[in-house]
């Protein structure tokens, strides 16, 4: 709203960062070339078919496959409005701290230091805990979905077709504590985040290909 004459929030957005910021690929200078944009499409898509929410829901929990098709389809495409929210909340960070040194150099702590100037302290608590839901039910489903495709179609076709449930149970379980460590190992070694999220991209190729 304007009722004092006194420019909108989206008018100072645009008065204060490049113009590029605005633009979906970016400057010819972005770190993201259209080439790369590309190829993070094209691993998407060919990745996206062993992610483990895509193993379960896919083809495990739905009662149909009618069903399946639906609730994939409509739930990836309300995700893409997710994404708007994403951006709308940088471009905003990025209109109010562009003069925090920190962040400048490390913009990795943005939703941090936004959600710690922003939001007051109840609010700061609902926000580490919805961030905390979010990485449980992703963690949560690597470690079921990793520990069946290492029991089911590693351990008993080809080492113990014979293999008791108990035993199939405990190899369960010890692949998801391999799993739980092996994501502590990656988390601690790359610091970057864009590097963890270029794991996303090219690591599933591996097993999709």
């Amino acid at each position: 709203l304007n009722p004092g004459g006194d420019k909108t929030g989206f008018e100072v957005m645009h008065d204060q960062l490049p113009e590029s910021y605005f633009d979906i690929i970016g400057s010819s200078a972005a770190e993201f070339s259209l080439l790369y944009l590309g190829a993070i499409v094209l691993a998407n898509l060919t990745g996206i078919v062993v992610q483990p929410h895509f193993i379960a829901t896919g083809g495990g929990s739905a009662k149909t496959e009618y069903d399946a098709r639906v609730g994939l389809v409509v739930g990836n495409f309300l995700k893409r409005f997710c994404t708007l929210g994403w951006v709308l909340t940088a471009l905003i960070a990025a209109t109010l701290y562009a003069d925090v040194p920190a962040l400048v150099k490390e913009p990795d702590l943005t939703w941090g230091y936004a959600s710690m100037q922003l939001l007051g302290p109840g609010f700061r608590g609902l926000m580490l805990a919805c961030l905390l839901a979010a990485l449980m039910s992703s963690v949560d489903a690597q470690m079921v979905v990793g520990a069946g495709l290492i029991v089911r179609n590693l351990y008993v076709p080809f080492l113990r077709p014979q293999a008791s449930e108990r035993e199939c149970l405990w190899l369960g379980r010890l692949t998801g504590v391999i799993v739980v460590a092996g994501s502590c190992f990656f988390a601690l070694t790359f610091y970057d985040m864009l590097e963890q999220l270029e794991l996303t991209f090219w690591f599933p190729l591996v097993f999709a290909a």
